[in-house]
């Protein structure tokens, strides 16, 4: 296969910046995604799968690699079939990070296995058939260990077993109230500070001689 097109551009980044990358090449054109956002920061992602929807088995032959690594990154541009193997052969020794996008049918009893599911909020209700609410319930019920949910302008939610659930929108509003409560407490200890040093400039001049004068707090004899 020749080096050209996005492929090519895409093979001398990784090698001029020393990154560790095994190509598997196969005879067919390079795979591509045009993703539309609008301006409620909602997308829309047309796929041509192309290369990467080759389904030969030969991501086996990776498994040792594979065991070298701590964490993996699985989305759903590639075959559903090697998701589904590498969360099954890895679950239980790697950190599984599960990107359902773009959405298609997938087995819950697999993608529970995984140590994070990043959907956004229709692939949620895509995966289990169920609303919102109820997805998130029953995939913590199922195993998932953690859920983040992105919902567009409005941020993310993160859900797990220990904290069922967590708005990190209304989590980063609480951080800058608090922020902005010891900013507040900040300037009333500024003015406080400023009406004692008053307070000690008048007492000065009340009980200083007539011979000094007060500058800056500074006391100068004339």
């Amino acid at each position: 296969m020749m080096d050209c097109g996005i492929y090519g551009v895409v093979k001398d980044c990784f090698k001029e910046n020393n990154l560790k990358v095994v190509f598997d090449e196969v005879d067919c054109p390079t795979g591509s995604a045009s993703i539309l956002v609008d301006s409620n920061s909602q997308n829309e992602i047309i796929i041509f799968e192309g290369a990467n929807g080759n389904k030969e088995p030969s991501y086996k032959r990776n498994k040792e690699l594979l065991k070298g690594f701590d964490i993996i990154v699985l989305q759903n541009e590639i075959p559903q079939e090697i998701n589904d193997w590498i969360i099954n052969t890895f679950h239980k020794t790697h950190t599984i990070i599960y990107n359902p996008a773009p959405s298609r049918k997938v087995d819950v009893d697999v993608v529970s296995k995984v140590s994070y599911l990043t959907p956004n909020e229709v692939e949620i209700c895509d995966i289990t058939g169920l609303n919102e609410s109820q997805s998130i319930d029953y995939l913590i019920e199922k195993g998932v260990q953690n859920l983040i949910i992105t919902v567009g302008k409005d941020g993310v939610k993160y859900i797990n077993k220990e904290n069922k659930f967590s708005d990190l929108k209304i989590l980063i509003k609480t951080l800058k109230l608090l922020q902005l409560i010891v900013n507040l407490m900040l300037i009333l200890m500024l003015l406080m500070l400023m009406d004692r040093l008053k307070q000690l400039q008048l007492y000065l001049r009340l009980t200083l001689p007539p011979n000094c004068l007060m500058m800056n707090y500074c006391l100068v004899e004339k």
